[in-house]
């Protein structure tokens, strides 16, 4: 991309898809700070424009940031955490406030930090959720309770090739004693890699038809499901979500709402949220639940739980080889993140240990939304970049990691 591009909106359109996704702010605030730089640059060295019209393009510049963020009309349906967007208009004043020379700083942005100070929480507005049933109007309930009583809850809306989802999580690691209430980033990579047929076809079992019934493992927010469910992943089968935690499922119900997916049916998929702990799942029907493909993402992460989860696949393979409906082994494609590779060796070894084996399929070395900033910022120049610095930025980001999806079969 050339950086004449630039005098598109495509960076805006970046920001606007950095910010639903609540991209955290220590990486959010400087790309935003780089861009209104870069916009600087261009408008104070046009020589075609007089002051006035320039500090007329610099208002125009803020307006717009603001419209592609914190007034984007996304937010009236899908309001991100009180909390995150406190903490980057915040920010976003300061930045306004040093590059900005005071006879083009915009004044509107005081009042709209002045009115998010005012309120103690974020309103769902029903007006957007209309002809319910019993059980809808139930899920409106608990959505808006969510809000009134967490200012850490909001959505995320995660951008695709063809549509975008929005998912309800919490922006802490850690809730209701669970990871499961946030969206981690091998859920993404592994939505991304199923959605394109020829990245599986090679794969499956039985390649001329598509998978009809699916379990997950693990399934959290509920991203990964919702997904593939709305890109017509699956065809007359059903989806079955499991989680050992009871936050969680009632999590992943509001999610399936807040999407449009009927519980019962949706595109002829049956769709179902049972409670599976690998630890101790002498309750949980494993005949009800058979499978021609079992999916999990970043659930490889403890060493305490590979060996129920291997255990728990172990059974799920032998119950499911012998089901008059199957007759064979289940496929089964897992991603995971590798924060730390030595639990991916012992997971490894684990596997082995149960006559069990794997292979990659697929591997990427960082998210795609680290690569979209990546390839923007080197498309500038360096005199604009070269305060920011991103490769460090992104070395102390978490979720900046490799992932990998790989297949797992029995041993015969």
């Amino acid at each position: 991309m050339k950086e004449t591009d630039f005098t598109m909106s495509y960076d805006f359109e970046l920001i606007e898809f950095l910010f639903l996704q609540q991209t955290r702010l220590n990486v959010l605030i400087p790309f935003i700070r780089l861009i209104l730089k870069w916009r600087i640059h261009q408008i104070v060295n046009n020589d075609d424009e007089d002051g006035n019209k320039k500090i007329e393009c610099l208002n125009d510049v803020q307006k717009q940031l603001l419209s592609y963020t914190i007034l984007n009309k996304r937010l009236e349906k899908y309001p991100l955490p009180l909390n995150y967007i406190r903490q980057y208009l915040k920010q976003l004043i300061r930045i306004f406030e040093q590059i900005f020379d005071t006879d083009c700083l915009l004044d509107e942005i005081y009042p709209i930090y002045a009115d998010l100070i005012s309120i103690k929480t974020q309103q769902i507005d029903r007006s957007y959720h209309q002809d319910l049933n019993e059980n809808g109007i139930d899920l409106l309930d608990r959505l808006c309770r969510l809000f009134e009583n967490d200012t850490n809850i909001g959505f995320v809306t995660h951008v695709f090739d063809m549509f975008r989802l929005s998912i309800i999580e919490t922006n802490k690691i850690v809730k209701s004693g669970t990871t499961g209430l946030r969206t981690w980033p091998a859920a993404v990579h592994l939505l991304n890699y199923l959605r394109i047929p020829e990245n599986y076809q090679n794969v499956q079992w039985n390649r001329p038809n598509a998978w009809h019934n699916v379990v997950e493992l693990g399934s959290g927010s509920g991203l990964l499901g919702v997904g593939l469910i709305k890109s017509g992943f699956i065809n007359n089968g059903h989806y079955i979500f499991t989680d050992h935690n009871q936050a969680v499922l009632k999590h992943i119900e509001l999610n399936l709402f807040i999407n449009d997916i009927n519980q019962k049916t949706n595109n002829n998929v049956q769709v179902v949220i049972q409670k599976l702990d690998w630890i101790d799942y002498q309750f949980f029907d494993f005949s009800a639940s058979i499978s021609d493909l079992i999916i999990a993402s970043d659930v490889i992460y403890d060493p305490n739980f590979i060996e129920p989860f291997i255990q728990t696949l172990r059974t799920m393979f032998n119950v499911y080889k012998n089901a008059d409906s199957l007759r064979r082994d289940p496929d089964c494609i897992i991603c995971c993140a590798i924060r730390n590779p030595k639990i991916l060796d012992i997971f490894q070894q684990k596997l082995e240990q149960c006559n069990l084996e794997w292979r990659q399929l697929n591997r990427i070395e960082r998210p795609l939304w680290v690569n979209r900033i990546q390839k923007h910022v080197d498309s500038m120049s360096n005199d604009i970049v070269i305060d920011e610095n991103f490769d460090s930025i992104f070395k102390t980001h978490d979720d900046n990691v490799p992932s990998i999806v790989f297949k797992i079969n029995a041993k015969h």
